[in-house]
């Protein structure tokens, strides 16, 4: 409806997808340490801020291709058409209330990777990996083989007792 606002978020439109260590998102353990932000007054939300940038960028050519593109990764040339009715808003009395437009901290998907305090029994602090959350049986016979001998060793380790559970569920 004219004069509607609404905030956009589109899997694979704006989100923004780091694959390595040397570009990701959220900082681990070891990076936290390496970038000094665990130091008094350095702490920038445990974020690797180049990456923050390029994720803003990769949110206004989203913006950009929903008001004038005209092609689709999926659908080809021609398909898409353009939204010239659409405005980007910016501006400290914008809706988000920031110079560029966007939400003042990024929605980040990837809650599992987020670094607990420092705990009885988990002095590094308890961090969530998705073998904790995940409904994948690890102990399948696909994941031996297709991860190899040493990295299977690996995840049965970090697995722990779950053979243990497993097995009084079925007595």
């Amino acid at each position: 409806m004219l004069g509607d606002i609404s905030m956009q978020n589109w899997t694979w439109g704006n989100d923004y997808r780091p694959g390595t260590s040397a570009d990701n998102l959220i900082l681990n353990r070891d990076q936290i340490r390496q970038t000094g932000q665990l130091e008094s007054g350095q702490w920038m939300g445990g974020l690797r801020v180049e990456s923050l940038r390029k994720a803003e960028e990769a949110a206004q050519g989203f913006f950009y291709w929903l008001v004038e593109g005209t092609t689709d990764s999926r659908l080809g040339n021609g398909v898409k058409q353009p939204y010239r009715n659409h405005r980007y808003l910016t501006g400290m009395k914008s809706p988000m209330a920031t110079e560029h437009g966007l939400s003042k901290y990024p929605y980040i998907r990837e809650a599992r990777r987020i670094i607990g305090r420092p705990a009885r029994g988990y002095a590094e602090g308890f961090a969530i990996q998705e073998i904790d959350i995940s409904q994948n049986n690890f102990t399948n016979e696909y994941y031996r083989q297709a991860l190899g001998d040493r990295m299977y060793r690996n995840l049965a380790i970090a697995l722990g007792n779950t053979d243990a559970i497993a097995r009084i569920q079925n007595l």
